[in-house]
């Protein structure tokens, strides 16, 4: 079988003060947003790397079933930033008979801060939503919609809110994580006015 990758780029050694993380591509088939890079389009679809769920995508595998390996990511995060509000997650769908997360990762998480300035805050998580007869999330395996983490806490950082991972399916085996978690907002300091905020926590419905 062969391999469709369209993940972004690995880290390098020095990166520039601005830092950008990056964004994985998308794959289309026939117009339509079909992530199975593992070069396989039937009644098993397979994500092995790092692919990016456009905005309000609905990802509708037909009764076939999704699996995801080690490795594999499927996401809408926002991306980092070093100053001001960092860029919020986006909303995706997935429609499955069976959703296999035994490995990798499904996540809608704000861009984290990672500047020195006041008023700078982390993205907003976004709202994943999956529909499926049954579903299955690994040790090594994690459903996120959450504020990403504050990277430096020099300033009076605000951690930005959770979003919303909604399940709806007959069967949910759980041995992994499934999380909504507000973003940190700290301060190396505790002068007044001064101060970071914490984002709020999110909603997950089962």
């Amino acid at each position: 079988t062969g391999l469709i990758n369209v993940e972004k780029g690995p880290y390098g050694y020095c990166e520039i003060l601005n830092f950008k993380d990056g964004k994985d591509g998308s794959i289309f088939y026939n117009s339509s947003f079909m992530p199975c890079n593992n070069g396989t389009i039937s009644s098993r679809c397979t994500i092995t790397k790092g692919v990016r769920a456009p905005s309000n995508s609905v990802l509708d595998m037909k009764g076939n079933s999704l699996t995801f390996v080690r490795d594999a990511r499927l996401n809408s995060d926002g991306e980092l930033c070093d100053s001001g509000g960092c860029e919020n997650a986006t909303n995706f769908t997935i429609i499955a008979n069976v959703l296999n997360l035994s490995e990798g990762n499904i996540t809608s998480d704000g861009g984290g801060a990672i500047g020195n300035a006041l008023g700078h805050r982390s993205g907003e998580g976004g709202v994943i939503t999956i529909n499926a007869s049954q579903i299955f999330i690994g040790t090594n395996a994690e459903i996120s919609a959450s504020s990403d983490y504050v990277f430096n806490s020099g300033n009076a950082h605000q951690g930005g809110n959770a979003g919303t991972i909604s399940l709806n399916a007959t069967l949910v085996n759980n041995t992994g994580i499934i999380r909504a978690a507000g973003g940190t907002g700290d301060t190396a300091t505790c002068t007044l006015g001064d101060r970071g905020e914490r984002g709020n926590g999110g909603k997950i419905i089962l």
